[in-house]
């Protein structure tokens, strides 16, 4: 079996706490084309029973660039459209703990 690869420490915290709840989730699922123009490659899907699409988003990569941003919120909004529930955690994923209390008072 092959280890498993992440984009960040962020994702990685994630994962781990998701795995440590018992969480029913996908990791990197794409959407519309995926690494494309107008895609996205969703983080997580959390089966809660229903799909909640999770970013983890680090302000360096999704706030601090305004264009990102911008196309960020596009492409979650068409998400919504539909019919997914779409959440973003943030800086509260830096670590495990946060990740876990985010987890608990969202899914």
């Amino acid at each position: 079996m092959s280890e498993m690869v992440f984009g960040s420490t962020y994702q990685q915290n994630f994962y781990e706490a998701l795995v440590e709840k018992k969480k029913n989730f996908e990791y990197q699922v794409p959407f519309f084309g995926g690494r494309v123009r107008g895609g996205t490659v969703v983080d997580f899907m959390v089966y809660n029973p229903d799909p909640v699409l999770i970013y983890v988003d680090g302000a360096r990569w999704h706030t601090e660039n305004k264009t990102r941003a911008y196309e960020d919120v596009l492409v979650r909004a068409r998400l919504e459209k539909m019919g997914y529930i779409v959440k973003v955690i943030g800086e509260e994923a830096e670590t495990k703990e946060g990740c876990a209390k985010w987890i608990k008072e969202n899914l």
